[in-house]
């Protein structure tokens, strides 16, 4: 599906406009589930050392033919970077695809141990609206991707549990329209 994600994701989203505020000129960044390296875009200018990592072979390879050999095949739940690596973590629409509360507290356990102390990560997760169920299969180009809906609460409970200070945790807006939440918070 890499293709097809691709397509879908040449740009990165007005969203991440209201994020730039929390770009750090010269620091150590890691781009969690960076897939074909858009995030890149918005870092590159600003003297950031930049490192994006994917579980998808073919994302990184588009991300390497786009901006060159900054980016890695990986695995957010087994790092290979060493402790107190980086300055910040950006995790962009990744954490609602993992599969279970325990897996999603050893990513953010993960993250706690690359970054550096005091380090800040950034997150967004889908709003989904969800009467029911929590956990869903959503469509994409003919297959079904695993997603886990949060709530802005549940999210926050997560963060802290994991061990982090919540700086902000807020709603992004496209159109006006609540899309995706927000959590900026800091390793303790």
């Amino acid at each position: 599906m890499a293709e097809e994600f691709y397509q879908t994701r040449k740009k990165y989203s007005s969203e991440t406009e209201e994020m730039k505020t929390y770009i750090k000129e010269n620091e150590k960044v890691l781009d969690l589930g960076c897939g074909t390296g858009r995030l890149y875009e918005i870092f590159k200018n600003k003297g950031v050392d930049y490192t994006g990592i994917d579980f998808s072979e073919e994302l990184i390879k588009i991300a390497k033919e786009k901006y060159g050999d900054r980016f890695v095949v990986g695995d957010i739940l087994s790092l290979l970077f060493l402790e107190e690596s980086f300055d910040s973590v950006w995790s962009i629409a990744v954490l609602h695809h993992i599969p279970t509360k325990e897996l999603r507290k050893r990513a953010l356990g993960e993250i706690k141990r690359v970054l550096k102390p005091n380090g800040r990560i950034i997150v967004t997760c889908w709003k989904l609206k969800s009467f029911f169920r929590k956990d869903v299969f959503t469509p994409f180009h003919g297959k079904k991707r695993y997603y886990h809906i949060f709530t802005k609460r549940e999210l926050e409970k997560l963060f802290k549990e994991s061990g982090f200070k919540i700086e902000e945790s807020k709603f992004l807006k496209r159109n006006n329209k609540k899309t995706n939440i927000l959590i900026v918070a800091r390793r303790l």
